[in-house]
């Protein structure tokens, strides 16, 4: 079954370099992960994938929440709530797959949900937030 990728496009983008740097990079590693799991990979590849997405998220998102404590952004609380559950995801899907079940499709699939569509949503509506909070407070 092949599944779908996404690409970091320009409606991607919210204006603020590092953290689209940062974005368009989990997401191309992400496609690359779904790109070997489709031809087959071995499950050491897949978790050592993994573990990679996972600290990278994490980076990731203390770049997100420095930037958000030093503009005092409103929402800061909610926001890293939403970092918290994707981190929780990530770790949950990371040990189903080290369990009984392996790397089989439903949890192909359960990644491709959760690291495309959820990332992506997070940052159409979360991330473009900060960005608006910090453009529109410059020297915050």
């Amino acid at each position: 079954m092949e599944h779908q990728t996404i690409e970091f496009t320009k409606d991607l983008e919210i204006g603020l370099p590092v953290i689209d740097e940062q974005h368009k990079e989990y997401i191309r590693r992400v496609g690359i992960l779904v790109e070997k799991c489709e031809v087959g990979v071995s499950l050491e590849d897949v978790l050592s994938s993994l573990d990679f997405l996972e600290k990278y998220a994490i980076e990731h998102f203390d770049s997100e929440e420095y930037l958000m404590r030093e503009t005092s952004y409103p929402l800061y609380d909610e926001h890293k709530a939403y970092h918290e559950y994707f981190c929780r995801q990530l770790d949950g899907l990371t040990e189903q797959i080290k369990g009984k079940d392996g790397f089989c499709e439903a949890n192909l699939v359960r990644l491709t949900q959760l690291t495309f569509y959820w990332f992506v949503n997070h940052i159409r509506t979360h991330d473009t937030r900060i960005a608006e909070h910090i453009h529109s407070h410059p020297g915050a």
